[in-house]
């Protein structure tokens, strides 16, 4: 009985181990970071250019966007609609603040800073922190499966 007990807890540590040497293979790779962070380029160039199927695009089919003080807004085409609004955007730029990710789901932590140009009004400077959660494709690239933003308070309290 007492080798039978040394085989299985012998048998369990091998196993374990095992396990825990194959996380970190489970980690993103670096081609994976670096498509990533190459999408969020894209998606700030095609922001600038005021292109709403072409941000759309970089969304999964059953993506879905929580805008703030807005409704849910499900699927690809519904994103693309939304995006049509943003027109008056200009000096869009992500700086991606964190990357991580395990396997096919990565996240994103960004703060984003833009120009509004309402029209017959001053520009407006904006500042947003965003949190996405990505998907690797079985085409190996990788789309936004979640995306959530807020406006960043000013630091400086008397401009508020």
């Amino acid at each position: 009985m007492k080798r039978w007990s040394a085989m299985m807890t012998l048998a369990t540590a091998v196993a374990l181990f095992g396990s825990v040497g194959c996380q970190k293979s489970l980690r993103l790779s670096e081609a994976d970071e670096a498509a990533i962070r190459e999408a969020e380029a894209t998606y700030a160039r095609l922001a600038n250019a005021t292109d709403a199927k072409g941000r759309a695009a970089l969304y999964a089919e059953d993506a879905t966007l929580l805008p703030p003080d807005g409704p849910t807004v499900q699927g690809r085409a519904a994103i693309q609609a939304y995006f049509e609004g943003d027109s008056t955007i200009s000096d869009f730029r992500i700086q991606v603040l964190e990357l991580d990710g395990r396997m096919d789901l990565a996240y994103t932590r960004e703060m984003v800073t833009f120009t509004l140009h309402p029209p017959g009004a001053a520009p407006i400077k904006g500042r947003i922190k965003v949190m996405a959660i990505w998907r690797k494709m079985a085409d190996g690239s990788w789309k936004v499966l979640r995306d959530i933003w807020n406006a960043d308070a000013d630091p400086d309290p008397s401009k508020q």
